[in-house]
């Protein structure tokens, strides 16, 4: 943990936390993860059922 922060050349992802509210900045993680195969709709909306 000693080594110093390197900005990510070519992030996949950014999210504009300065001007997003967090539940904006979080949709957008979720539509990435949607997007790009790492969770399906299914998987998201199983989510969102059983923690409540």
């Amino acid at each position: 943990m000693s080594s110093p922060y390197e900005v990510p050349e070519s992030p996949e992802l950014i999210l504009d936390t300065e001007n997003k509210s967090i539940k904006e900045c979080v949709g957008n993680i979720i539509q990435y993860l949607v997007t790009y195969g790492y969770i399906s709709k299914l998987e998201l909306a199983n989510m969102f059922l059983t923690s409540q």
